[in-house]
């Protein structure tokens, strides 16, 4: 006769720690909700963050730590299937065991919920899988070999597909495929209502031939390409009359010149990046497009010197332009264009500059200076936060005491109309360490109820100032 006690003895050691640790958790005051409360808590902690552009951006708490918690919260998480409807496949082990298995549960535990997914994976199995579900896209972001997407053209509808962002993994070993792949979604064949009933957000490589003009576009809020040209550029706001947001990573030349004006009093933002200042001067000369209604407008320079009046001409017909952000690195050309474009803006509130030493230079002497207050012009009175992004170098005279006269003159209701900043961030991307000095500069500036923000290469700091409170200056949390 065995002498081990019984398993269902309650001295039996595991039992009696399992009763004990259920003991606690009943008395945890999360354990006392209700499960419909609980499950809305279930349903935040799970929720996604969602990019405009490129869609499921980062998970919150997967359903599975949830489900490790305690037996009461695995009943309820397995037995939720919205829990379950957010799929991210990004980069796993090609040594993960059964992982193909526990995507077809996840989805099995999903049931009939829309699928949002982010897929970044190299598993042509995993892809298979995804693709058997088609008709339960709702957000989807890929970004696969070439190679893969014969697996995704052959379905030709998404009946609850909202957003798609597809990327082309550049990396293959086949020679050629940089300059294939455009031409491998040429026959992907959706873009179009039949297809695509309910799609509002799009993001595609590159612009496509294959794209016609239909009624797709007209339910389209959102496109983004990682390339485009110019006439491309135009087309698309051509196509898509009701579009809100347009965003090209990358503006390359285009070199037809047959050129057509665009007028879109619908397009809120408007993203260039990687833009030849040559490229930019022909598409704002005119400039072939007219945006009357623009709230949000970024620029980013890569190469060359924009020309002074014709991109001015656009920014100033701008008259809703809420917030500009500028990126220009160029420490050899003459940046007197800066004031041109950025001063000139009256409805700006936000500005967010990443410009060389001596435009920055320029843009702070400009914004405000206590020996200019007899003056009348108000450069961006209704400013309320300011960025900067400075390469403070030996050519320049931008110092701090000519920030602090500025942020004091501006925030301090000496300037001859009334200022509304609150926010200042300045970055220093060059300077290992601000100087004491440049502390004590700033503390003696009367900054009102400004907020500053300074942040060198190796600590930020952050400086506030209400009334006449005590200056305080602290590293950030890490």
């Amino acid at each position: 006769m065995s002498t081990y006690p019984n398993i269902a003895s309650p001295f039996f050691p595991d039992e009696i720690a399992i009763q004990t640790r259920t003991s606690i958790n009943r008395c945890s005051p999360i354990s006392s909700l209700p499960p419909e409360i609980l499950l809305e808590v279930f349903v935040l902690c799970c929720e996604p963050n969602y990019n405009a552009i490129g869609g499921v951006d980062s998970h919150g708490i997967c359903p599975l730590r949830l489900s490790a918690v305690c037996k009461a919260w695995r009943d309820l998480a397995w037995t939720t299937s919205s829990l379950w409807a957010v799929i991210i496949l990004i980069n796993p082990s090609p040594h993960a065991l059964h992982l193909e298995g526990i995507l077809a549960s996840w989805i099995e535990r999903a049931g009939n919920e829309p699928l949002s997914i982010r897929y970044e994976a190299q598993s042509n199995g995993l892809l298979a899988r995804l693709t058997q579900e088609t008709s339960k896209w709702m957000n989807v972001s890929i970004f696969l070999p070439s190679e893969s997407l014969p697996l995704i053209k052959k379905y030709k509808y998404f009946p609850l597909l909202q957003h798609l962002s597809i990327r082309i993994r550049a990396e293959s070993s086949r020679p050629g495929l940089l300059g294939d792949y455009q031409h491998n979604l040429e026959d992907f064949d959706i873009f179009n209502t039949a297809s695509l009933p309910k799609i509002t957000r799009l993001h595609v490589p590159k612009y496509l031939q294959c794209f016609k003009s239909n009624w797709m576009w007209s339910q389209l809020r959102t496109f983004s390409a990682s390339t485009i040209g110019r006439e491309d550029l135009c087309r698309i706001l051509r196509f898509a009359k009701f579009l809100e947001v347009f965003n090209a990573n990358s503006l390359e030349p285009h070199f037809s010149y047959k050129r057509r004006k665009v007028i879109h009093s619908n397009l809120r933002r408007l993203v260039l990046k990687e833009v030849d200042s040559t490229v930019l001067n022909e598409l704002l000369s005119r400039p072939d497009i007219r945006t009357p209604n623009l709230e949000d407008l970024t620029i980013e320079i890569y190469r060359g010197n924009p020309d002074s009046t014709s991109p001015s001409n656009f920014v100033v017909s701008l008259h809703q332009l809420r917030r500009f952000t500028m990126k220009y690195d160029n420490q050899y050309e003459d940046p007197d264009w800066v004031l041109k474009w950025l001063l000139n803006i009256p409805s700006l509130t936000e500005l967010d500059v990443s410009l060389s030493a001596r435009a920055s230079a320029k843009i702070v002497f400009a914004l405000g200076n206590p020996t200019s207050t007899e003056s009348k012009t108000e450069y961006l009175p209704l400013l309320v936060n300011l960025t900067i992004t400075v390469d403070r170098c030996l050519v320049c005279n931008l110092t701090m005491k000519d920030i602090a006269e500025m942020l004091a003159y501006r925030s301090s209701g000496l300037s001859p109309f009334i200022s509304r900043l609150k926010s200042a961030v300045i970055y220093d991307a060059y300077t290992h360490q601000f100087t004491q000095e440049d502390f004590n500069t700033l503390k003696t500036a009367s900054f009102g109820d400004l907020a500053l923000t300074m942040v060198d290469r190796k600590r930020a700091y952050r400086i506030r100032t209400k009334h006449d409170a005590d200056l305080s200056v602290k590293s950030p949390e890490r």
